[in-house]
C-alpha cells in the first residue's frame, strides 16, 4: 500500500489502489491530489484532468455522454473497483453544488471531525442612552444538533452491472439535491427558533411593501440588512402577483429589488422570515459524503447508505426577522 506522504510523487498509470484510501481523513479525489499533483500535467495531453479523473482515463472508464460505459466497467480489477465509491460521492456532492439554496442563507460553514460542538452566539441588549452598547459573546447551552441526512440504496450488483453510468450517475445527483433539500429543511428550523416579534393583520400569504419595510427596518435596527427573503411557495405566488414588474430573474434566482426571495415548504407556511445572510446562521459539517466504500467496493450494493451530517446554529439572531399571520 502507498504511504500517504504528500511527498511521495508517482505517475498517474503507477499508484496502487487499495481499500486503505477510504480510511485516510481525505476523500480519495484529494488523496490521489496528494500522491499525483495536477500541476504536473501543464502542456500534456492530460493537462484539465484532476487526480482522479486520470484514473478513469487509467482504467479507460468513460463515466458520461452517449458513449458512457456500463457501471461493471468500474469492477474489471480490484484496483478499478476502487474507484467507484469516489465515484457515487462525487456525483452526490455534484447534486448538492447545483443546490446553492443552503449556501445562500449560511454566513459560516465549520467543519468538526466529531460529533461535540458548541457554537457561539452574540447577545446585545437594549441600547442606553448615551452610553456605548455592549455586544455579548456566549457559548450556546446546548450542542449544535447535528442531522444525518440521506439516502440507501436498494439495488444490487447484477441489477446495475449492465445500466449506463451516466444514467446511475443522474439518480445519485438526486440524492446530492434530496440532502440539500433536508439541510435546507433543518435551517430553517434553527431560523423559526427566533421569537416573532410582530403579526400580520390580513390574509394568510398576503404580503405587502409595507410589511418588507417593517422587516428590513427591525433588522436595520440592529446594525443589519435585510438580503434575503423566506417564505412558502404560497407567499412567493402571491408576491410575484402583487410586485409583478418590481420582481425580477437573475442566473434563474427571484429578487424584490437587492432582496434574493427564496421559496420555501411548509416548514415557513404560515411564516415569512428576513434575514442578513451574512451575519445569522452557521453551518457546522461533521466530515463529508459517507459512502458504504466497503460494501461497494464488493459488490454488496443492498441498504448501502449515502449520507451526510450538518447542523445549524445562530450567530446573531437579531439578523433574523420572523412574521407570522
Amino acid at each position: 500500500m502507498i504511504g500517504f506522504n504528500s511527498d511521495y510523487k508517482c505517475g498517474y498509470d503507477n499508484i496502487s489502489l487499495e481499500k486503505g484510501m477510504y480510511q485516510d481523513k481525505e476523500d480519495l479525489s484529494k488523496l490521489l491530489e496528494s500522491i499525483d499533483p495536477s500541476e504536473r500535467y501543464k502542456g500534456t495531453a492530460l493537462e484539465g484532468l484532476d487526480a482522479y479523473e486520470r484514473q478513469l482515463k487509467r482504467f479507460d472508464i468513460t463515466t458520461s455522454g452517449d458513449k458512457s460505459d456500463t457501471v461493471e466497467k468500474f469492477f474489471q480489477s480490484s484496483q478499478s473497483s476502487i474507484l467507484f465509491p469516489e465515484f457515487i460521492r462525487r456525483c452526490v456532492e455534484l447534486g448538492m453544488k447545483e443546490n446553492q439554496t443552503v449556501k445562500d442563507i449560511v454566513a459560516v460553514t465549520t467543519k468538526i471531525d466529531g460529533m461535540d460542538y458548541r457554537s457561539i452566539c452574540a447577545e446585545e441588549p437594549k441600547l442606553i442612552k448615551g452610553s456605548l452598547s455592549c455586544l455579548q459573546i456566549k457559548t450556546n447551552d446546548n450542542l449544535c444538533l447535528l442531522h444525518k441526512r440521506g439516502r440507501c440504496l436498494e439495488t444490487s450488483y447484477e441489477a446495475l452491472r449492465f445500466q449506463r453510468i451516466s444514467v446511475f450517475s443522474n439518480m445519485l445527483k438526486q440524492i446530492g439535491q434530496f440532502i440539500r433539500k433536508m439541510q435546507l429543511f433543518d435551517a430553517l428550523m434553527a431560523i423559526e427558533s427566533v421569537d416573532c416579534k410582530e403579526k400580520f393583520t390580513h390574509n394568510q400569504g398576503e404580503v405587502d411593501i409595507t410589511d418588507i419595510h417593517s422587516i428590513a427596518e427591525r433588522l436595520d435596527t440592529g446594525g443589519f440588512n435585510l438580503n434575503v427573503l423566506l417564505g412558502s411557495t404560497t407567499t412567493v405566488s402571491k408576491l410575484k402577483e402583487k410586485f409583478g414588474d418590481t420582481l425580477r430573474y437573475d442566473n434563474g434566482s427571484l429578487y424584490l429589488g437587492n432582496i434574493k426571495v427564496i421559496p420555501t415548504f411548509d416548514a415557513l407556511m404560515c411564516k415569512i422570515a428576513g434575514i442578513d445572510s451574512n451575519y445569522a446562521l452557521e453551518m457546522v459539517e461533521c466530515g463529508g459524503i459517507e459512502v458504504d466504500y466497503d460494501r461497494l467496493i464488493d459488490k454488496q450494493f443492498e441498504r448501502t447508505s449515502i449520507s451526510c451530517r450538518a447542523g445549524f446554529s445562530l450567530i446573531h439572531p437579531k439578523a433574523i426577522e420572523v412574521r407570522k399571520w
